[in-house]
């Protein structure tokens, strides 16, 4: 049945009519691919085959709105062929094509991979000029257009012209996006017995993941299927490992499914991983927040700290406590992109949302690439002696608030968010694990105490949240302390007198220079030490954990 799919978009660029060349060049061989195609001009007389051989063109002339492939190459041997015409604009415009090839093809204009139907065939014989329906971006001056094409059984031609009532957008086909990886692989959800990884992937891009314990010969492999089919949707295909072994390193590789017929299986290199241990352990981890700065200035910085701090890029695991960007308009753009490319490979990432991530067009995606095991925004895990405790404190304003920077409060239900961090956390803080640990650290983009509110929202609720569990003298379920980010100003602070432990803040924020740009910690026997580092990469500070008497405290490292 013929493909009738709206447009994506809509483009700014003025529709003109098609006018198609009358002579075509068309390189026959069953050593080309589309990858070759591609980039192919009018001009080249020949085709360069990966093994060396060339392989030359011939001329081929439209007949109406038909090529007829097979006449010009009688050869039923050869089944792969690669056209090439030109269409001229006089300036920046598109224009519309309808084609119908028998039986494959992908078409490409400039060297851009347009649409294609390699994956599926035409779908109805025989071919006609409205089987599929897309527009061509078109540059001022010549424009290359390319038909990779693949014989069929019955013929092997291209109908192809102005397709029929051209001004109704409903008959156009968006272009097919190229079938990649974006961003990836990248590790989240650290533990001893479990590993998550996951990859940013564009257009048909099936996936399949196979991991072994180093050393071993065997591979185990992990794939998604939905009613016996592999399934190749984005934007995220994220392969949560259970059952691993604590302290253990583990290899793996994805499989990467190649267009075309999807039959072949491309293994991507191989990496590594260390789970990690609920015993003593030795460890190193680093931290930022409130990095929401202009692209370029986020990079230098990242790329400043990794460069003057070596150890960063030898840490265990990476947190961010939020607000990446100031809004997520585009979360790929805006996590990946400007920032989380930068991460090692081999590092766990672990972020929490801040105000900013409830703020944006795509702000409800953001737990499709950054969430716990149970997909949650808010996680609790064990390392060595340690308990991490991560909260998801919220936005700063409620739902109803008539604050016009804010774009998209309306899809906060933050009463529902609290109480249910509120009933698993009556769970977390009744667990082997937290009740067991020598030392627990809770991380949110906000503090309960010590930390200004202007909006007085935040705070408050954060503190009608987590009240039950950790205010009071004694506290119900002691912790020894809280790292938080928001104000963009670096700042320590002692226990408080209903609030027993001590509190840290992150600097962030548009500043050229600040204190507590990251802070780095290690942990061995000895106990946790953290510093607090510059926007320059120098140490501005070292604090130690300790306790004085029931009572966690952060005394200066001289």
């Amino acid at each position: 049945m013929m493909k009738k799919n709206p447009l994506s978009t809509v483009p700014a660029d003025p529709l003109i009519p098609l006018e198609l060349p009358e002579l075509f060049h068309v390189f026959y061989s069953d050593g080309i691919t589309k990858e070759l195609a591609a980039p192919l001009r009018f001009e080249d007389a020949s085709l360069i085959l990966p093994d060396g051989t060339a392989v030359r063109r011939r001329n081929i002339r439209r007949s109406g709105n038909e090529i007829d492939f097979g006449a010009a190459c009688p050869d039923p041997g050869i089944r792969y062929a690669a056209v090439s015409g030109t269409i001229r604009a006089e300036k920046p415009c598109r224009t519309r094509l309808g084609i119908g090839v028998d039986w494959w093809f992908d078409c490409f204009c400039n060297g851009q991979h347009i649409f294609g139907t390699t994956d599926s065939g035409n779908g109805v014989w025989p071919p006609a000029v409205d089987n599929f329906i897309f527009d061509l971006p078109l540059r001022a001056g010549r424009n290359e257009l390319v038909i990779f094409t693949r014989r069929g059984t019955g013929s092997w031609k291209a109908v192809l012209g102005a397709p029929p009532e051209t001004g109704d957008p409903d008959r156009a086909m968006p272009p097919e996006p190229p079938s990649e990886v974006l961003y990836g692989p990248y590790l989240t959800n650290p533990g001893p017995d479990h590993a998550t990884v996951s990859y940013v992937v564009q257009g048909r891009q099936p996936l399949e993941l196979e991991y072994r314990k180093k050393g071993c010969r065997t591979w185990r492999k992990l794939r998604h299927l939905r009613g016996g089919q592999l399934i190749d949707e984005g934007p995220v295909v994220r392969f949560d490992l259970t059952g691993l072994e604590p302290d253990t390193v583990y290899q793996y590789r994805a499989l990467r499914r190649l267009p075309r017929e999807f039959r072949q299986a491309q293994p991507d290199a191989v990496r590594e991983f260390r789970t990690f241990s609920s015993e003593k352990q030795a460890f190193s981890f680093w931290m930022m927040s409130d990095t929401h700065v202009p692209k370029r200035a986020k990079l230098r910085l990242l790329r400043t700290l990794l460069a003057k701090r070596s150890e960063l890029r030898k840490a265990d695991l990476f947190f961010h406590l939020g607000d990446f960007n100031s809004y997520l308009d585009n979360v790929q753009l805006e996590l990946f992109d400007s920032f989380l490319k930068l991460i090692p490979a081999g590092q766990f990432i672990t972020g929490l949302r801040g105000n900013h991530e409830f703020d944006g067009w795509q702000a409800t995606h953001f737990l499709k690439y950054l969430s716990s095991p149970d997909h949650k925004s808010y996680h609790a895990f064990r390392i060595g002696e340690i308990f991490f405790l991560g909260l998801d404190t919220g936005h700063h304003l409620p739902k109803d608030s008539k604050n016009s920077f804010q774009r998209y409060t309306g899809l906060n239900e933050l009463d529902t968010l609290l109480e249910e961090q509120r009933e698993w956390l009556e769970t977390v803080v009744r667990s082997e694990d937290f009740r067991t640990a020598k030392y627990r650290i809770v991380m949110g983009h906000v503090a309960p105490h010590s930390l200004p509110d202007g909006f007085k929202h935040m705070v408050p609720r954060l503190r009608r949240m987590t009240a039950k569990f950790f205010r009071g003298d004694p506290t119900p379920y002691p912790i020894d302390l809280w790292i938080a980010g928001h104000t963009h100003l670096y700042q320590v602070s002692p226990a408080a007198p209903k609030w027993r432990f001590p509190m840290i803040v992150l600097g962030g924020g548009s500043k050229k220079y600040y204190e507590g740009a990251a802070f780095y910690f290690k942990v061995n026997a000895q106990g946790i030490t953290f510093e607090v580092i510059d926007t320059a990469g120098k140490t501005h500070a070292e604090f130690r954990l300790s306790a004085a008497g029931k009572t966690p405290v952060l005394e200066p490292v001289e």
